[in-house]
């Protein structure tokens, strides 16, 4: 058996990429246990020349409750759309930074309404932007806030006031993603994290998600045109005031786990982009372990089990311990049947691209690949983080220079 597995070019090629080390061309297929896929740290891919612009201040995390993380999304059209200390704006090639606003709205009194606060999280390929505001009202000495979900829609170049949509619930409602069917997966939540759930909106209809493996809350972040939303859920424990225990990233219906390590007893995971095929990436920890990226490839298009590749480590550039998944593109397929994704995120704070390849129905194809690109964007520059990329390999990055952070716009 193992003759058979050495007779091949490429299997001794993986064996030698794995063993030695060595900064081989990115492979089609080689052979990966589990044991050194989790431990391993990855020979780095030469990095592609990219052109990088500085589009606007450092984008913010505008998934913070239940450990999900979003900074920032980019569409086919190569916009992006990020939230930052001073409001939220959107990157328009060809115009520039387009800075979103709220409506104010005043009605007679005693009650009068104001739309302030806001942030925006996602945008589709139709170039509408989603994300949630602040309802204030004033009624006589009484003051009522409560978050609703919004949404702005494209003017030419630029975009108006958004459109405030209702919800039948008291508590915040926040909008965290939306498909090119105009979905929006939305997030509802009461108390902290204790009454958390999902539901997703067409523009008139709100349809409740189930909970994933019996978690007891949940958030999402992310929705494919599939209708599969991605995001964190958790359970309960009531010892006189409820605390929140077992987080796990989830896609779908399907709840996550984490990935075991010698030595470990528990772990928790964190889901943060579901692409079109399904795919799923995100973060994962144990109690042994600090915090590495994973990605879940489901059997088929859009599927519920992943038998080959349920929850793999991505590894880490040489010398780093920890990394993030923030953003997956779409699969290509070559002449081969070889499967193409590709990944962005952090690794030690740098900005970093994976390449994965996989073939569906072969638990040995699983081959991963890691660029280093946080020198990408010029002398002078550090990018820290990947947050999205689109089919094109346009990139939207977090960065640092002369001691201030920014948002950047890679373009290959």
């Amino acid at each position: 058996m193992f003759r058979s597995f050495w007779n091949s070019k490429l299997n001794q090629t993986a064996y030698l990429r794995k063993v030695c080390h060595m900064n081989l061309h990115p492979l089609k297929k080689s052979f990966w246990p589990l044991a050194i896929v989790v431990n391993c740290v990855l020979p780095v891919a030469n990095a592609s020349a990219y052109t990088a612009t500085s589009i606007g201040a450092s984008a913010v995390n505008t998934s913070p409750v239940g450990g999900s993380s979003k900074y920032a999304d980019i569409n086919q059209n190569g916009r992006v759309v990020w939230t930052h200390s001073n409001g939220s704006s959107v990157w328009v090639p060809g115009t520039g930074r387009v800075d979103l606003t709220m409506s104010v709205v005043t009605n007679a009194y005693p009650q009068t309404t104001d739309y302030r606060g806001h942030f925006a999280s996602a945008i589709n390929d139709s170039n509408i932007v989603v994300g949630a505001g602040d309802v204030i009202t004033q009624q006589g000495c009484i003051t009522l806030m409560q978050t609703r979900g919004c949404s702005w829609s494209p003017s030419g170049n630029g975009y108006g006031s958004p459109t405030m949509h209702s919800a039948d619930y008291y508590g915040a409602v926040g909008f965290d993603g939306i498909n090119n069917s105009n979905l929006v997966v939305a997030s509802f939540a009461w108390h902290e994290q204790y009454d958390h759930h999902v539901e997703t909106y067409d523009g008139s209809d709100y349809t409740t998600n189930s909970f994933p493996g019996g978690a007891e809350g949940m958030q999402g972040v992310g929705i494919n045109d599939a209708g599969q939303v991605v995001g964190t859920c958790w359970d309960l424990v009531v010892d006189y005031y409820p605390y929140v225990t077992n987080y796990n990233a989830f896609v779908g219906d399907v709840r996550l786990g984490y990935i075991a390590v010698s030595g470990s007893s528990s772990g928790e995971s964190f889901g943060n982009a579901v692409n079109e095929y399904g795919i799923a990436v995100g973060e994962w920890t144990t109690d042994v372990s600090p915090r590495r990226a994973f990605i879940w490839i489901p059997d088929s298009a859009n599927g519920t089990t992943a038998t080959n590749f349920a929850m793999k480590a991505l590894g880490e550039l040489t010398g780093e311990t920890s990394s993030v998944a923030f953003g997956v593109g779409n699969v290509s397929v070559d002449g081969q049947g070889v499967y193409t994704v590709k990944v962005v995120g952090t690794c030690g704070n740098k900005a970093v691209l994976w390449t994965v390849q996989f073939e569906p129905g072969d638990s040995n194809s699983f081959s991963p690949s890691i660029t280093d690109l946080s020198g990408e964007a010029g002398a002078g520059i550090t990018l820290t983080a990947a947050f999205d990329i689109n089919d094109d390999g346009d990139i939207a990055a977090g960065g640092t220079s002369g001691g201030s952070s920014y948002t950047y716009l890679l373009e290959p």
